[in-house]
């Protein structure tokens, strides 16, 4: 199948769809290691006003097994007597023709995205279900659940875990965000400058690492040594004018 395209079971899910039917995928003729014949699918009608018919359906994609099927029909008996109904559903066109088709059954065949049906199927009169089939109906129940529902159920929880996951990540970013703004406003209150208008060249960087790394008080120990030397300047020269007068 091309990416998108549904598959065979896709439409026949679409045709016997819920809530009006179950449809059973692999179906065995009877529990364990007595089986002998599996059906490809089985659909089965949940409401009593539409006579809660079983219909059985043989799936052939290539007309080589078809032919092959035919040389051998009595090996749908073991279901076919169960049934209410029994069809036979082709993937392609080609793979059988209606002459072909026996009396007893129905024929589907695929037409692109759809099923259209070349053959009615004639009311059956099948025996009752038996428990052993029963048996079978009910593992089959589960396991199309379990390919179906639990996986659809899966990808929901991965889904809501990563939207979970996203939301978190994003909360952290905006509280990321909204503490580095911060500390941007209180540098631009505290030194009088404006972030947005850039960095000099790196020159306001540099400055503020230097004072960091003990600059400023270098620059006030130099001023220090500067005023003292001064001091001593000033001292000297008012020593010498003095000296002068005598």
């Amino acid at each position: 199948m091309t990416n998108g395209e549904p598959t065979i079971r896709d439409l026949l899910r679409k045709r016997y769809a819920d809530p009006e039917w179950i449809i059973l995928f692999e179906v065995r003729n009877a529990a364990g290691f007595h089986a002998t014949r599996t059906a490809d699918a089985i659909a089965v009608n949940l409401w009593p006003s539409r006579g809660l018919e079983i219909h059985g359906i043989e799936i052939k994609a290539w007309r080589s097994d078809w032919i092959k099927e035919m040389k051998t029909p009595a090996k749908a008996d073991e279901m076919f007597r169960f049934c209410d109904r029994w069809f036979l559903v082709a993937e392609n066109e080609g793979v059988a023709k209606i002459p072909e088709i026996p009396t007893s059954w129905g024929f589907i065949e695929r037409k692109g995205n759809k099923l259209m049906i070349r053959k009615e199927a004639p009311q059956l009169t099948p025996k009752p279900v038996t428990k052993d089939l029963l048996v079978t109906f009910l593992k089959a129940s589960m396991r199309g659940k379990i390919d179906a529902d639990s996986v659809d159920q899966l990808l929901r929880d991965a889904t809501n875990a990563g939207k979970e996951t996203q939301a978190r990540d994003d909360g952290h970013r905006m509280e990321g965000l909204e503490r580095l703004k911060k500390n941007v406003e209180e540098f631009e209150h505290a030194s009088g400058l404006r972030i947005e208008h850039g960095w000099n060249h790196g020159k306001i960087g540099e400055a503020v690492k230097y004072v960091l790394n003990g600059g400023a008080k270098a620059i006030n120990d130099d001023i220090r040594d500067l005023l003292e030397r001064a001091k001593r300047s000033v001292a000297e020269i008012t020593r010498i004018v003095e000296e002068t007068k005598r």
